[in-house]
């Protein structure tokens, strides 16, 4: 999750590792990629949970992005399950 500090500063905060790698998709470009196959066959899908992912990023990827796209600084913090 990112977090805005007191500070000002960003932080990407999870309990995996740095070469973790999560599954996204930005919903109002991709969605189309995922619904159409669905409705052209939905006797296949119908009832059927679709999982959808474009990419899997990493925590380097995602914290490079953040920054190209926000201009604002972020780290990433590997916390400790509670």
């Amino acid at each position: 999750m990112i977090q805005k500090g007191a500070d000002e500063n960003y932080k990407l905060a999870y309990q995996v590792g740095k070469a973790a790698q999560f599954p996204l998709f930005a919903p109002v470009e991709d969605t189309g990629k995922f619904v159409k196959p669905a409705l052209k066959r939905s006797d296949q899908f119908n009832g059927k949970q679709i999982l959808a992912a474009t990419d899997y990023y990493t925590v380097d990827r995602i914290t490079s992005e953040f920054q190209e796209v926000t201009g604002k600084s972020i780290r990433y913090v590997q916390v400790r399950p509670e």
